[in-house]
């Protein structure tokens, strides 16, 4: 019982697929891991581009906290269905990561074996 409960809280407070990893389930925890990497990588790499081309090229310097945050509230305004998206499939991706460490019992193969 303690195992399932380190699991998943493995994948709910370190990184999803972590319980995977502990519960030794290698492919299924690398997956979820490089699923969140990636999809994480794709929404930096998008809001960057998007900040860099918004940045003034002359003014003062360092900027004031008023246009930091209209520039926040433009990126967010331009980005927000990619923001959603992330975060819609970050969630289902974490929630999933903890059920499924939680339910596999630690060493058993992911998908139970049909009785002939």
């Amino acid at each position: 019982m303690k195992e399932k409960i380190l699991a998943a809280l493995l994948s709910a407070f370190a990184l999803p697929g972590v319980g995977q990893l502990y519960n030794r389930h290698y492919r299924k925890g690398g997956i979820i891991i490089f699923s969140v990497l990636c999809a994480t990588a794709v929404l930096l790499i998008r809001l960057s581009r998007e900040i860099v081309t918004l940045l003034p090229t002359g003014g003062t310097y360092p900027p004031s906290w008023e246009s930091i945050f209209l520039l926040a509230e433009k990126v967010y305004q331009d980005n927000r269905g990619w923001i959603l998206g992330y975060l819609i499939f970050f969630f289902v991706l974490w929630i999933y990561s903890v059920v499924d460490a939680y339910i596999r019992i630690r060493g058993t193969p992911s998908l139970p074996e049909s009785q002939t």
